[in-house]
């Protein structure tokens, strides 16, 4: 946010501008950012890209959908009770939409709101994946916002991110060098595709 001129800011913002090039514009509308295990950059990256997408001036929701190890929260610093926790809202929606208006935080990058989720309480996040209320939500949010990017839990782990790439436009799969094994993003991106 305060060194827009870093080789890593430089980065994402040329990762932003690929994703926005006529040749992938269409799909940039919701990304979901993945890996095929934990600490291999997932979600600093979709950070950093929500980031960049508002900094460009667009209209940008970064959602945490990593239900088992929510981090957003901590990373924007919110304060969030289970009133405002995406995860909790999902649990406990009936028959009737929930608002989710008010689970937006807004952070001190203009344009860039965020939605975080607590540790779900007594149900499985596998539960959660599985009910209709999930196509609601990213219904609601590509009306709402030019950009939607996903934080969502490995590949590899559990199988959540399945359920999170039908809802979305694009995947990225991070990969860290020397610790991401090739076999494993070999079999995501086939599962995937």
């Amino acid at each position: 946010i305060e060194d827009k001129y870093s080789q890593f800011s430089e980065s994402v913002a040329g990762l932003r501008n690929l994703l926005g090039s006529p040749r992938y514009e269409a799909l940039s509308h919701c990304i979901l950012v993945i890996s095929t295990q934990p600490g291999e950059g997932k979600t600093i990256t979709s950070t950093s890209l929500a980031i960049s997408y508002a900094q460009a001036g667009r209209k940008t929701l970064h959602v945490d959908f990593d239900l088992r190890r929510p981090r957003l929260a901590r990373i924007w610093g919110l304060q969030i009770g289970n009133d405002r926790s995406l995860s909790h809202v999902l649990q406990g929606a009936s028959s009737e939409i929930p608002d989710f208006a008010a689970l937006v935080n807004h952070t001190t990058v203009p344009g860039l709101d965020v939605i975080a989720s607590a540790l779900p309480e007594g149900i499985s996040p596998a539960t959660i994946f599985g009910s209709a209320v999930i196509g609601d939500f990213f219904e609601w949010a590509r009306a709402n916002y030019d950009h939607i990017i996903v934080d969502s839990p490995p590949y590899g782990v559990v199988g959540d991110v399945v359920s999170l790439s039908v809802m979305v436009d694009s995947v990225i799969i991070m990969c860290c060098p020397d610790r991401t094994h090739f076999k494993p993003i070999q079999y995501c991106s086939r599962s995937l595709t």
